[in-house]
């Protein structure tokens, strides 16, 4: 999980700056990137970032998509006279996806829509009645929409 998130900011900053400039009179294949970042509400609430790469042929999408959302949560240490914040991820949530959708370009714009299947991750560190710390972590599937 540590390394999604570490490829998606890497993968996310370095497309910052990118531009996707749609064409309306091309008809071959057309490949561009996307990241996104943001807040995440939910089950596992924090910083969400993740990329897309989509090819186009004619008016088909495809897509692959990964992302991941984090929570973390700071402690206050006590050494000596001075407090040291100490932080650990308490949350965090991946996506695998591979979807399929159909663009359309209109007036300079494109429109989308996507719907596939995805494969979840879902961590979370918990503390039982005895006040032992342990990882919560399931995995599911999921269906997409972009």
């Amino acid at each position: 999980m540590a390394k999604l998130i570490s490829y998606s900011l890497i993968l996310s900053l370095l497309l910052v700056c990118t531009n996707t400039y749609s064409q309306r009179d091309k008809t071959n294949p057309i490949i561009y990137f996307e990241g996104f970042i943001g807040g995440a509400l939910g089950k596992a609430p924090g910083f969400f970032i993740g990329e897309a790469i989509n090819y186009q042929y004619k008016n088909n999408l495809f897509t692959v998509k990964a992302s991941a959302t984090f929570e973390l949560g700071a402690t206050i240490v006590p050494v000596v006279f001075l407090p040291i914040p100490v932080v650990e991820q308490e949350t965090s949530a991946g996506e695998l996806a591979v979807m399929y959708g159909y663009r359309t370009i209109s007036k300079g714009h494109s429109y989308s829509f996507s719907l596939g299947v995805s494969i979840n991750e879902f961590s979370q560190n918990r503390v039982d009645a005895n006040n032992s710390q342990f990882v919560f972590q399931t995995n599911y599937a999921g269906l997409p929409t972009m």
